[in-house]
Protein backbone atom coordinates (compact mmCIF):
# COMPACT_ATOMS: atom_id res chain seq x y z
CA UNK A 1 0.00 0.00 0.00
CA UNK A 2 1.66 3.31 -1.11
CA UNK A 3 1.43 5.78 2.03
CA UNK A 4 -0.61 9.01 0.71
CA UNK A 5 1.81 11.67 0.34
CA UNK A 6 -0.34 14.87 0.03
CA UNK A 7 -1.94 17.09 3.08
CA UNK A 8 -4.57 15.04 4.67
CA UNK A 9 -7.07 18.41 4.98
CA UNK A 10 -10.04 17.97 2.71
CA UNK A 11 -8.99 20.13 -0.58
CA UNK A 12 -5.45 20.77 0.51
CA UNK A 13 -3.11 18.80 -2.52
CA UNK A 14 -0.27 20.68 -0.33
CA UNK A 15 2.55 17.85 -0.12
CA UNK A 16 2.64 16.35 3.49
CA UNK A 17 5.62 18.27 6.01
CA UNK A 18 5.22 16.31 9.24
CA UNK A 19 2.55 14.31 11.19
CA UNK A 20 0.22 16.44 13.63
CA UNK A 21 -0.34 14.93 17.22
CA UNK A 22 -3.31 17.23 17.60
CA UNK A 23 -5.49 15.55 14.53
CA UNK A 24 -3.01 12.51 14.31
CA UNK A 25 -2.69 12.92 10.36
CA UNK A 26 -0.26 13.67 7.90
CA UNK A 27 -0.75 17.45 6.85
CA UNK A 28 1.37 19.98 5.46
CA UNK A 29 3.53 22.65 6.88
CA UNK A 30 0.39 25.52 6.44
CA UNK A 31 -2.12 23.38 8.46
CA UNK A 32 0.81 21.95 10.81
CA UNK A 33 1.50 25.80 12.29
CA UNK A 34 -2.67 25.98 11.98
CA UNK A 35 -3.41 23.02 13.79
CA UNK A 36 -0.24 24.27 16.56
CA UNK A 37 -1.88 27.61 16.96
CA UNK A 38 -5.54 25.88 17.73
CA UNK A 39 -3.48 24.27 20.62
CA UNK A 40 -1.31 27.20 21.69
CA UNK A 41 -5.09 29.19 21.72
CA UNK A 42 -6.38 26.19 24.10
CA UNK A 43 -3.75 27.59 26.77
CA UNK A 44 -5.55 30.86 27.02
CA UNK A 45 -8.62 29.18 28.68
CA UNK A 46 -6.75 27.28 31.42
CA UNK A 47 -5.05 30.07 32.23
CA UNK A 48 -7.97 32.19 32.67
CA UNK A 49 -9.57 29.59 34.49
CA UNK A 50 -5.97 29.38 37.44
CA UNK A 51 -6.93 32.75 37.52
CA UNK A 52 -10.52 32.81 38.59
CA UNK A 53 -8.80 30.10 41.54
CA UNK A 54 -6.04 32.53 42.08
CA UNK A 55 -8.62 35.25 42.22
CA UNK A 56 -10.79 33.39 45.21
CA UNK A 57 -8.19 32.16 47.76
CA UNK A 58 -7.37 35.78 47.53
CA UNK A 59 -11.06 37.05 48.03
CA UNK A 60 -10.78 37.20 52.23
CA UNK A 61 -14.29 37.00 52.68
CA UNK A 62 -15.11 34.17 50.71
CA UNK A 63 -11.20 31.95 52.01
CA UNK A 64 -12.17 32.70 55.37
CA UNK A 65 -15.99 31.62 55.16
CA UNK A 66 -15.01 27.97 56.94
CA UNK A 67 -12.01 29.66 58.66
CA UNK A 68 -14.55 31.35 61.13
CA UNK A 69 -17.04 28.10 61.28
CA UNK A 70 -13.60 26.22 62.41
CA UNK A 71 -13.46 29.23 64.75
CA UNK A 72 -16.59 29.05 65.76
CA UNK A 73 -16.30 25.83 66.36
CA UNK A 74 -13.09 25.61 68.65
CA UNK A 75 -14.70 28.14 70.87
CA UNK A 76 -17.49 26.41 71.54
CA UNK A 77 -15.07 23.66 72.14
CA UNK A 78 -13.35 25.58 75.05
CA UNK A 79 -16.52 26.65 76.56
CA UNK A 80 -17.41 23.11 77.25
CA UNK A 81 -14.03 22.48 78.21
CA UNK A 82 -14.04 24.89 80.44
CA UNK A 83 -17.67 24.14 81.79
CA UNK A 84 -16.66 20.75 82.52
CA UNK A 85 -13.77 21.61 84.37
CA UNK A 86 -15.77 24.19 86.29
CA UNK A 87 -17.79 21.33 87.37
CA UNK A 88 -14.90 19.07 88.34
CA UNK A 89 -13.34 21.84 90.32
CA UNK A 90 -16.45 22.51 92.52
CA UNK A 91 -17.21 18.52 93.04
CA UNK A 92 -13.13 18.56 94.31
CA UNK A 93 -14.23 21.38 96.36
CA UNK A 94 -16.95 19.74 97.61
CA UNK A 95 -15.15 16.26 98.47
CA UNK A 96 -12.72 18.90 100.36
CA UNK A 97 -15.09 20.62 102.26
CA UNK A 98 -16.87 17.29 103.52
CA UNK A 99 -13.71 15.62 104.86
CA UNK A 100 -12.39 18.68 106.28
CA UNK A 101 -15.33 18.53 108.21
CA UNK A 102 -15.11 14.77 108.67
CA UNK A 103 -11.73 15.77 110.23
CA UNK A 104 -12.94 18.73 112.59
CA UNK A 105 -15.97 16.49 114.16
CA UNK A 106 -13.13 14.20 115.05
CA UNK A 107 -11.04 16.98 116.41
CA UNK A 108 -14.16 18.36 119.04
CA UNK A 109 -14.80 14.43 120.06
CA UNK A 110 -11.06 14.13 121.00
CA UNK A 111 -11.06 17.65 122.57
CA UNK A 112 -14.25 16.77 124.24
CA UNK A 113 -13.41 13.31 125.58
CA UNK A 114 -9.84 14.99 126.53
CA UNK A 115 -11.97 17.59 128.80
CA UNK A 116 -14.33 14.83 130.11
CA UNK A 117 -11.49 13.21 131.05
CA UNK A 118 -13.13 9.84 130.95
CA UNK A 119 -12.81 7.54 127.80
CA UNK A 120 -13.20 3.47 127.06
CA UNK A 121 -11.37 1.44 125.22
CA UNK A 122 -13.40 1.07 122.80
CA UNK A 123 -14.20 4.33 122.10
CA UNK A 124 -10.51 4.89 121.65
CA UNK A 125 -10.60 2.19 119.26
CA UNK A 126 -13.49 3.32 117.11
CA UNK A 127 -11.70 6.57 116.70
CA UNK A 128 -8.63 5.10 115.75
CA UNK A 129 -11.01 3.28 112.88
CA UNK A 130 -12.65 6.38 112.08
CA UNK A 131 -9.22 7.91 111.49
CA UNK A 132 -7.99 5.81 109.78
CA UNK A 133 -11.08 6.11 107.29
CA UNK A 134 -10.93 9.81 107.08
CA UNK A 135 -6.85 9.10 106.50
CA UNK A 136 -7.55 7.09 103.30
CA UNK A 137 -10.16 9.33 102.01
CA UNK A 138 -8.05 12.43 102.16
CA UNK A 139 -5.32 10.37 100.43
CA UNK A 140 -7.49 9.30 97.53
CA UNK A 141 -8.37 12.63 96.94
CA UNK A 142 -4.92 14.36 97.20
CA UNK A 143 -2.38 11.58 95.75
CA UNK A 144 -5.45 9.55 93.83
CA UNK A 145 -4.05 6.28 95.84
CA UNK A 146 -5.29 4.76 98.35
CA UNK A 147 -3.39 3.55 101.17
CA UNK A 148 -2.37 0.35 101.37
CA UNK A 149 -3.62 -1.70 104.21
CA UNK A 150 -2.82 -4.89 105.04
CA UNK A 151 -6.40 -7.10 105.46
CA UNK A 152 -7.32 -9.21 108.27
CA UNK A 153 -5.50 -12.85 108.12
CA UNK A 154 -8.30 -14.82 106.57
CA UNK A 155 -7.38 -17.61 109.38
CA UNK A 156 -7.36 -15.51 111.89
CA UNK A 157 -10.85 -14.11 111.06
CA UNK A 158 -12.44 -17.67 111.38
CA UNK A 159 -10.39 -18.35 114.31
CA UNK A 160 -11.71 -15.18 115.81
CA UNK A 161 -15.83 -15.27 114.60
CA UNK A 162 -18.52 -16.32 117.39
CA UNK A 163 -15.62 -16.03 120.01
CA UNK A 164 -15.27 -13.23 123.14
CA UNK A 165 -12.07 -10.97 123.20
CA UNK A 166 -11.19 -8.62 126.47
CA UNK A 167 -11.26 -5.64 125.41
CA UNK A 168 -10.56 -3.04 128.91
CA UNK A 169 -13.30 -4.00 131.57
CA UNK A 170 -15.47 -5.64 128.90
CA UNK A 171 -15.80 -8.67 127.23
CA UNK A 172 -16.94 -8.53 123.31
CA UNK A 173 -18.53 -10.83 120.88
CA UNK A 174 -17.16 -10.85 117.77
CA UNK A 175 -20.12 -11.59 115.62
CA UNK A 176 -19.01 -11.12 111.94
CA UNK A 177 -16.75 -9.57 109.65
CA UNK A 178 -17.67 -6.94 107.08
CA UNK A 179 -15.82 -5.43 103.83
CA UNK A 180 -17.33 -1.78 103.35
CA UNK A 181 -15.40 0.67 100.61
CA UNK A 182 -12.44 -1.07 100.47
CA UNK A 183 -11.57 -1.73 104.57
CA UNK A 184 -12.61 -5.01 106.36
CA UNK A 185 -14.03 -4.70 109.81
CA UNK A 186 -15.25 -6.68 112.64
CA UNK A 187 -19.08 -6.31 113.70
CA UNK A 188 -18.67 -6.67 117.65
CA UNK A 189 -21.17 -6.78 120.68
CA UNK A 190 -19.89 -6.19 124.66
CA UNK A 191 -21.64 -7.26 127.31
CA UNK A 192 -22.42 -4.16 128.81
CA UNK A 193 -23.52 -1.17 127.54
CA UNK A 194 -21.50 1.73 126.06
CA UNK A 195 -22.26 5.25 125.70
CA UNK A 196 -22.70 6.22 122.14
CA UNK A 197 -22.09 3.09 120.51
CA UNK A 198 -25.19 2.64 118.00
CA UNK A 199 -23.76 -0.67 115.91
CA UNK A 200 -23.57 1.25 112.70
CA UNK A 201 -19.84 1.00 110.44
CA UNK A 202 -18.08 3.85 110.71
CA UNK A 203 -17.37 3.98 107.28
CA UNK A 204 -20.66 4.60 105.87
CA UNK A 205 -23.24 4.53 108.83
CA UNK A 206 -24.93 1.28 108.21
CA UNK A 207 -25.83 -1.81 109.81
CA UNK A 208 -24.17 -4.52 108.37
CA UNK A 209 -25.12 -6.73 110.78
CA UNK A 210 -27.50 -6.89 113.45
CA UNK A 211 -25.86 -5.77 116.89
CA UNK A 212 -28.13 -4.10 119.83
CA UNK A 213 -28.21 -0.53 120.28
CA UNK A 214 -25.76 0.69 122.94
CA UNK A 215 -23.78 -2.18 122.71
CA UNK A 216 -22.71 -2.94 118.62
CA UNK A 217 -19.60 -1.55 117.08
CA UNK A 218 -17.56 -1.90 114.19
CA UNK A 219 -13.92 -1.76 114.72
CA UNK A 220 -10.95 -2.23 111.97
CA UNK A 221 -9.31 -6.07 111.57
CA UNK A 222 -6.25 -4.35 111.75
CA UNK A 223 -6.63 -2.86 114.77
CA UNK A 224 -7.77 -5.86 116.48
CA UNK A 225 -5.24 -8.34 115.38
CA UNK A 226 -2.51 -5.25 116.67
CA UNK A 227 -4.54 -5.08 119.73
CA UNK A 228 -4.74 -9.05 120.46
CA UNK A 229 -1.36 -9.27 119.71
CA UNK A 230 0.15 -6.53 122.08
CA UNK A 231 -2.01 -8.66 124.77
CA UNK A 232 -0.55 -12.10 123.30
CA UNK A 233 3.40 -10.89 123.81
CA UNK A 234 2.20 -9.02 127.17
CA UNK A 235 0.69 -12.17 129.12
Amino acid sequence: MTAKTSCAVDGCKKPVACLCHHCKENVCSKHFNEHQTQVLNELGPLSDRLNELKMLLCDTEAANGPLIELKIWREERYKEIDRKYNEKVKEYERKLGKQDEEVSKLMTRIGELTNEGDVSFDQVEQLKGEIERVTNQVHLLTTGERRNIPSGNTTTDRVLLNTYVQLGHSKCLIKDKVSCAGEDFYAMESDMSLTGYDGVCPRCGKSHTPLKKGRGFYVSCQTLHERLTKISNSE
